[in-house]
């Protein structure tokens, strides 16, 4: 299906592998509108608000944003073809096969420990995440993955997280302005999917704190609570740039191999949870006792909580 795509940069400076990207961003399978914020680095709403307008005028059906610091590998010129998908192809064909209202690149932090700005949020506390990935864990995921996926990576069954929001970064992510959760308005008419910075001065270690919580996170929490369907992919190759120095989202590095700036939650409720399945089972043993007579088929059956397993025939 052909799409019509508005794709913005939120910034007024890009290097110039970026801006080649964002005017590459298809084979030419899609209609593009390109267009920047001309304004500050964070100014993602304004981009927002014009996607949304041009949905609503019936110009765009799609949008996507770039950020300035990101630098998408190219197809190789020597061994493609003009038919050979670029990454906004890519991106719009896996949310059509999956029915997504959101797909975002995975992009790591701009620093040696290999973390992720994308994983799980903890639904009862926006300040902090319930646990971020790595680029150990990212390796070990499919391609295009979800919160179910995410689980099974970290030893749990594929429910384990449910209730809990996908966390995306904003970096490099495409949405289907279709869905009727991007046009969902609160009691005072206000567009509910927006990127916000909230803020708070709270308490921790007995001392006050400035908590905040990034805009790709608020607007990842908006999308999340109708239930709306969104993943994450690294079928997209990228450099995450902080100057001339590159944090790629492909290959295996960083100082960690799990979020250990999140592990007060997240361990404490494997932690939590490995007691309770303890309990359980010990409370589940029993002492059966059986007993079979040949002449009349009769059996008896005693059941003792607690007890070990016995079995006498």
């Amino acid at each position: 299906m052909r799409h019509s795509v508005f794709l913005g940069f939120p910034g007024n400076s890009m290097s110039f592998a970026t801006s080649w990207a964002l005017w590459k961003a298809t084979n030419g399978s899609h209609d593009i509108t390109v267009a920047n914020s001309a304004g500050s680095w964070d100014n993602f709403n304004s981009l927002w608000a014009t996607a949304i307008n041009a949905k609503e005028a019936g110009t765009v059906d799609m949008t996507a944003q770039m950020h300035g610091d990101i630098e998408v590998k190219m197809p190789d010129s020597a061994t493609s073809s003009p038919s050979t998908p670029h990454w906004l192809d890519i991106c719009l064909e896996e949310m059509e096969r999956r029915d997504l209202a959101i797909l975002s690149v995975a992009i790591p932090i701009k620093d040696h420990r290999g973390v992720l700005s994308c994983g799980i949020g903890d639904p009862a506390d926006p300040w902090q995440p319930f646990r971020r990935l790595t680029m150990y864990e990212l390796a070990q995921l499919p391609e295009t993955f979800d919160a179910a996926d995410i689980a099974e990576v970290h030893g749990h069954h594929r429910g384990y997280y449910d209730g809990h929001p996908l966390l995306h970064n904003n970096g490099l992510f495409v949405a289907d302005l279709r869905n009727p959760v991007f046009h969902r308005t609160d009691a005072n008419g206000d567009l509910v999917c927006c990127f916000n910075f909230p803020k708070k001065i709270g308490r921790k270690g007995g001392r006050w704190r400035v908590f905040g919580e990034s805009e790709d996170w608020f607007f990842s929490r908006a999308v999340a609570l109708p239930g709306a369907r969104t993943a994450i992919t690294k079928k997209i190759r990228l450099d995450h740039k902080d100057g001339g120095t590159p944090y790629p989202n492909y290959g295996v590095w960083g100082s960690m191999q799990h979020d250990e700036h999140t592990t007060e939650k997240w361990k404490e409720r494997e932690a939590r949870e490995q007691v309770q399945q303890r309990e359980t089972a010990a409370s589940m043993q029993c002492d059966y006792y059986i007993g079979a007579s040949p002449e009349n088929g009769q059996f008896g059956f005693r059941e003792v909580p607690g007890a070990l397993t016995e079995v006498c025939v």
